[in-house]
Formats: structure tokens, C-alpha cells, sequence
């Protein structure tokens, strides 16, 4: 074990955050959470860069990137969903379409099309 390796263990060990009869003290493991802790700060650090600049292009135009902000974040939210409910504006409807039936449906005909062509 090197002195570097050492003096980490003696660190983790004295700092509490690995006692020293865990398992998990050893030298590869040790490295592997040094990595890991790596890798959440460069992903940290990465997200305050993308702060800023949203923060800077906020600064500019702040309905503009607000808008952009709500149409990202629901894209995100809706993608994987098969389900649209409709509002009318200044009705008491609500229509739902499940897409997912709607979905089905165009399978099953794509699939029984293809047999019929199939079959001629």
C-alpha cells in the first residue's frame, strides 16, 4: 500500500466516515468512493455551470427563458406518456384520448392489413 492510499484510509478512518473494522476499508474500495466522489463533484460542478448560464440568459430575457424552462420541463414530464386530457377554455369538459388504446388499435389493423396483403 502506498503512502498516498495510507494516509486516505488514516483520513476516512479518522473522519469517521469508514471505521476501521468496516469491511469496506480497504484500498480498492477506497479508491472506487475517492472515483465515485469525483465523479458527483464534476457532476455537481457541471450543473453550476448550466446554472450560470441559464441564470445569465435569464438576466436578458426573463419571459423568453422562463417559457423555455416550463416547455422543457414538461417535455420531460410528458414524454413517456400515453394519456392527454384536453382542456376547453370556458367549458366544464375535460376530453381525455388514451392513446395507448388508440395505439393498440393501429397495431392490430397495421398487423391484419399485412395478413390480408399476405394472403392475395
Amino acid at each position: 500500500m502506498n503512502s498516498h492510499h495510507t494516509f486516505f484510509t488514516i483520513f476516512l478512518v479518522k473522519t469517521k466516515t469508514i471505521p476501521a473494522n468496516n469491511p469496506t476499508n480497504n484500498p480498492r474500495k477506497i479508491v472506487g468512493l475517492r472515483g465515485y466522489k469525483l465523479e458527483v463533484v464534476a457532476n455537481e460542478e457541471g450543473e453550476t455551470e448550466r446554472f450560470s448560464q441559464l441564470l445569465e440568459e435569464y438576466s436578458k430575457a426573463p419571459e423568453v427563458t422562463r417559457d423555455r424552462l416550463y416547455l422543457d420541463a414538461l417535455q420531460s414530464v410528458l414524454t413517456n406518456s400515453t394519456k392527454i386530457m384536453v382542456d376547453v377554455e370556458g367549458g366544464n369538459n375535460l376530453l381525455y384520448l388514451p392513446l395507448e388504446k388508440i395505439m393498440e388499435e393501429n397495431k392490430k389493423q397495421d398487423r391484419n392489413n399485412l395478413r390480408r396483403a399476405d394472403d392475395e
